[in-house]
């Protein structure tokens, strides 16, 4: 062996070394300017979280799940009164749309510090959390990905110009915690660990009812033991929450998650299927015509027609996943299952939060190396450039209303969705 050929291959590891140091640096640099650009906020979303755990504290049982009568119309009249007494008042504090458990777990610090204190911790856990989803999404995609250098970098890039993130870090979302979780079981799962996905998924599904239907790809793949896991853990912590909160307070979270989801709600931060329907709908006379400039408008029924055709789509939408991802092979199975049933979860879902399409985003860099990486990287810069906040803010200059947001957002996703159920194929078989 040569002196130049050994000495091409000592240099190959030190210029890997070198990107990754540079990718590390990006990303920590995206950490800083997301901790100085949100430190100190005021966050109305986990500012619902930290009421509720402050009147759990109190035994104000009665006044944790009291919203007003449209429900996303700022703070509840009963709660105003006792929002001096903490510091928020005068601030657009949020009904509480989470299980008691939640309020139950937070009581304690409530007593213990303020709500300012309470949002600069999370602000730091938060954004931990995220550095976390970025190291976890790469290892779930790992059998196909590309080289971690260059994921880092591409999650960074979006993470740093997504209205997504830029979402959840303005309202401190508590879906950032349940997305951690949500990664680290699929992570654990695809690592071989599945005892230990099924019980991490279990507690991301207490914490917030959406990551329940992840465990249909447990089903799908017969894995009984992390089925059943995820099963036991559910059931233990359901037991907690009566145990904790008893049967008044859980029927309380019941009737709060009817009253949030009631009728259809289209805002500039609700990417939606059914949004989608009523707007076709819409522009051939089916259903009553939409105000283009209406913001925060909310439909109280949206027509049998609409709910029937949005349910029939997912219908069609979770059949044809669940066909066409059934004979990938392994190194592709899982990645694509998550994208596309969490992709469903979201779109067809009572609640359609634009910070609900986090794991899409941390997944995308799996677009290069899960499609050629040409059309890869085309549609990984259009999802990129349709979902950035800079797109957003110029939007905004030529639609006063908040339906073409939330119309281009849904497509956007649901077109997400089509390019990858319509690339996830089998390997051709040899001739």
């Amino acid at each position: 062996m040569t002196d130049s050929t050994v000495a091409g291959h000592s240099a190959l590891p030190d210029q890997n070394a070198l990107r990754l140091g540079v990718a590390l640096l990006c990303l920590g640099g995206f950490c800083a300017l997301a901790l100085k650009q949100f430190w100190g906020i005021f966050a109305p979303d986990l500012s619902a979280l930290y009421m509720a755990g402050h009147l759990f504290a109190s035994g104000q049982y009665d006044l944790i799940y009291a919203a007003p009568d449209t429900f996303f119309g700022g703070p509840p009249d009963e709660w105003l009164p006792l929002l001096s007494g903490i510091g928020l008042e005068g601030r657009e504090v949020l009904p509480y749309v989470y299980p008691p458990l939640w309020a139950a777990v937070v009581a304690p610090i409530t007593e213990a510090v303020g709500p300012w204190a309470f949002f600069k911790a999370a602000t730091v856990l938060e954004v931990a959390t995220l550095v976390g989803c970025v190291f976890l999404s790469w290892r779930i995609c790992r059998k196909f990905a590309v080289p971690l250098w260059m994921w880092l970098l591409i999650s960074t890039v979006l993470m740093a110009s997504s209205v997504i993130m830029f979402s959840a870090l303005m309202h401190l979302q508590p879906q950032i915690i349940v997305l951690g979780l949500t990664m680290l079981a699929f992570e654990r799962y695809s690592s071989g660990k599945h005892a230990t996905a099924g019980a991490v998924l279990g507690l991301a599904a207490m914490l917030k009812l959406a990551p329940a239907g992840l465990a249909l790809i447990f089903l799908l793949d017969r894995n009984w033991r992390a089925l059943g896991v995820f099963t036991a853990v559910c059931a233990v912590l359901t037991g907690l929450n009566f145990a904790i909160a008893g049967p008044t307070l859980i029927q309380d979270f019941f009737d709060s998650m009817a009253h949030a989801s009631a009728g259809l709600f289209i805002l500039a931060a609700a990417f939606s299927v059914e949004i989608l329907v009523y707007g076709a709908a819409s522009a051939i006379d089916l259903v009553p015509p939409l105000d283009m400039d209406a913001r925060n408008l909310l439909i109280g029924d949206s027509t049998m027609l609409v709910q029937l055709t949005t349910k029939a789509l997912l219908l069609v939408s979770l059949g044809w996943a669940v066909v066409r991802t059934h004979r990938l092979p392994e190194s592709h199975q899982l990645a694509t299952r998550l994208m596309l049933f969490s992709l469903l979860i979201n779109l067809f879902g009572p609640l359609n939060w634009v910070h609900y399409y986090l794991p899409q985003l941390f997944l995308m860099p799996a677009l290069i190396g899960f499609l050629p990486k040409p059309r890869g990287a085309a549609l990984l810069i259009v999802i990129g450039v349709l979902t950035s906040w800079a797109l957003t803010v110029q939007l905004r200059q030529f639609f006063a209303g908040d339906f073409p947001f939330a119309a281009i957002g849904g497509a956007t996703m649901f077109g997400l969705f089509l390019a990858v159920l319509i690339a996830a194929r089998p390997p051709a078989k040899a001739a």
